[in-house]
């Protein structure tokens, strides 16, 4: 029988993701590395994945690796060609989930297949900048949960399905249709007493929430948020929640989503998330250290231990002194409070600085400190460009930054950049906003959300912090910019009707 445990599948290279060329669907490479892993002659049939007509379940699950496709082995060929007869023949693991599973898992090979996918390639990225660093909450208390859940290991199998079409690997037509049971057991399974379920649904929902955020569309998370604020609202409010783990991922996620669109909190009114105390520790270890909060010691004073140059503490130093004057502006009302022309004036002053910067001419052996450091500096330019003009961080990233920016993640690479996961949250939340549907925004918008609960499961209070203080100083530039705009409506309407009181008096 073939161990599955034999290969792991490889990563699509971030550089692909980043730069795609003609056609990013699919990544032939990861196919062919993934095929090469398992013995198998590619056929160069371009069309070898799922046929987009077939009608028979059986076939619509064994068809993506058994169709046009030869064994080499015998042993794999046979188990291949065969419907297993039942959870033994195809693992333990099915064995072992099915036992206490309220919608038992089709023992067939595919699924056999998905769930060590799951397990190989899709959990270690969830909580993970580069895939490489579990957080132990994650690993002794998530993953255990995910196995022992009624509904979960089945929504597993839908999220390897979904990363491996996103990845080319398969194509879309396996995923919809688990997708449809998985909903559809859902939905069964709401229906039973809530007070009961409520905990297994809400974390059922959530992740179906990061499904789509991860590998699907931006509108399909909506529904899902608003079925998750439906439930909480049975069970008396996100207060009243006792389930503390689930409790801190759904605020994290909230905050995550809300910054990457631009948009409200979903589960949280501004008054709750305003009031909900925080506390950061005094000595933060120097990797987890963000530009986004208050902090006494500066970039300046540690960065020779985060391989910062001079220029780069500095724009980080300036960058935390203009957000934290944003922010207590709603986290500190007893403060006199920075007037918005002052912070404008500020933050024009940080970009033109940050703007008379040489641009660095990136080559082949540029060094990756000075790519983090030019990376730094396009996110400077946005994020106080933003705030000089206020208006929304998606209208001040141009296509020419954004293609330079995409250069310079792939460039430095996640191994790299998960050693400054504050300053890389940052990074990521700045860009994030601009994304699209595409390869390249799910990338961004993924990792973004994998950056801010790597910190979250080391330590929710400093995670939500820092996500709060982004989320805040966007609903400052929104706020602001309402007024503004306001202001410039009765100043214009003032200005109309002066020529004609003047003139009536003259006359």
């Amino acid at each position: 029988m073939h161990d599955f445990n034999a290969f792991v599948y490889p990563a699509i290279p971030l550089s692909r993701i980043l730069h795609p060329i003609d056609s990013p669907y699919p990544y032939p490479e990861a196919v062919l590395t993934v095929r090469a892993a398992r013995h198998e002659t590619v056929s160069d049939d371009g069309s070898d994945f799922i046929d987009l007509d077939l009608e028979s379940k059986d076939k619509l699950q064994f068809e993506p690796t058994r169709r046009k496709l030869k064994q080499q082995k015998s042993g794999l060929q046979e188990l291949m060609s065969k419907r297993p007869v039942g959870p033994r023949a195809v693992g333990g693991i099915l064995s072992m989930l099915n036992a206490f599973n309220a919608a038992p898992i089709e023992p067939t090979t595919r699924n056999t297949e998905l769930l060590y996918y799951y397990r190989d390639y899709v959990a270690p990225t969830f909580c993970s900048v580069d895939g490489g660093n579990i957080p132990p909450v994650f690993a002794t208390h998530c993953l255990p949960w995910m196995m022992n859940s009624p509904l979960m290991p089945n929504v597993v199998v839908l999220m390897a399905s979904a990363a491996q079409s996103y990845s080319g690997i398969i194509a879309k037509a396996e995923t919809l249709h688990i997708k449809s049971q998985v909903l559809s057991q859902v939905n069964k399974y709401i229906q039973n007493d809530f007070h009961q379920v409520a905990n297994q649904a809400l974390r059922i929902v959530i992740h179906l929430v990061v499904l789509e955020l991860f590998w699907g569309s931006s509108d399909s998370i909506w529904p899902h948020m608003q079925g998750i604020k439906l439930m909480l609202k049975l069970r008396g409010g996100l207060e009243a929640m006792d389930d503390p783990l689930n409790y801190n991922v759904l605020i994290v996620t909230d905050y995550e989503l809300a910054c990457a669109f631009e948009r409200e909190l979903d589960l949280q009114s501004m008054e709750t998330a305003i009031a909900a105390v925080l506390s950061v520790g005094e000595w933060l270890p120097e990797p987890i250290r963000s530009p986004l909060l208050p902090y006494p010691i500066s970039f300046q004073e540690c960065k020779d231990s985060l391989n910062l140059s001079q220029v780069a503490a500095e724009i980080l130093d300036d960058v935390r002194f203009l957000t934290t004057s944003i922010t207590s502006c709603f986290l500190s009302p007893e403060l006199e409070q920075t007037k918005t022309t002052k912070i404008q004036s500020t933050a024009e002053w940080l970009y033109k600085r940050v703007e008379a910067i040489t641009e660095l001419d990136i080559v082949s052996v540029t060094p990756t400190s000075e790519i983090i450091i030019d990376t730094i500096r396009l996110c400077a330019l946005v994020y106080t460009s933003s705030i000089k003009s206020l208006t929304p961080l998606s209208q001040n990233f141009p296509p020419e930054l954004q293609e330079r920016f995409y250069s310079n993640i792939s460039l430095v690479g996640l191994k790299k950049w998960k050693y400054v996961p504050g300053i890389f949250l940052w990074i990521l939340l700045v860009a994030t906003p601009c994304s699209k549907d595409d390869h390249r925004g799910r990338f961004l918008r993924k990792q973004m959300a994998c950056t801010g609960m790597t910190i979250g499961m080391d330590d929710f209070n400093l995670g939500t912090a820092g996500l709060r203080a982004f989320w805040l100083v966007q609903r400052w530039i929104v706020r602001e910019g309402l007024e503004m705009t306001r202001a410039g409506v009765v100043a214009g309407a003032d200005a109309d009707a002066d020529p004609g009181l003047d003139a009536a008096l003259m006359s």
